[in-house]
């Protein structure tokens, strides 16, 4: 959580450390790091899990073949440099090996972010306005 506040000036896609380590603790969940060329910075990380039920996405069908990126983030001094794209790339990668998520959801809370899945195909699916990130935009892909 210290590296997303560094991030994102201050907020998190998490409400406190509990949620974030229980994250980190499914099974299920798809955890992501990069290291700057030392091995011991992380520059940058990608959190995805299996979408089962939450507030935000409140009746979606099909919730089991859904990946959902809870967060993603690269340090600024590290950014445009294709971490991002990569991490997303193994993400899709992962998600086309595995065959059972038929698609990959997130929330698009900044202008970074949306323009990274636009790369990808994503899709505006609905905008989320003060319900969920006060303002994100819904994306997905599949």
């Amino acid at each position: 959580m210290p590296l997303e506040k560094r991030i994102f000036k201050g907020d998190t896609a998490f409400d406190d450390i509990k949620e974030f380590r229980n994250t980190i603790k499914n099974p299920r969940s798809i955890s992501m790091v990069v290291y700057n060329g030392d091995g011991k910075t992380i520059v940058g990380y990608l959190l995805a899990q299996p979408l089962i039920d939450t507030e935000c996405h409140g009746g979606m069908k099909n919730r089991g073949n859904v990946m959902y990126i809870e967060s993603i983030g690269i340090l600024p001094k590290y950014q445009g440099h294709g971490i991002g794209f990569r991490l997303m790339n193994a993400l899709l990668l992962f998600t086309a090996i595995e065959n059972k998520y038929k698609r990959v959801l997130l929330d698009a809370t900044s202008d970074g972010m949306y323009k990274l899945a636009k790369k990808w195909k994503f899709k505006v699916i609905r905008y989320n306005y003060g319900h969920c990130y006060g303002g994100a935009k819904l994306m997905w892909r599949g």
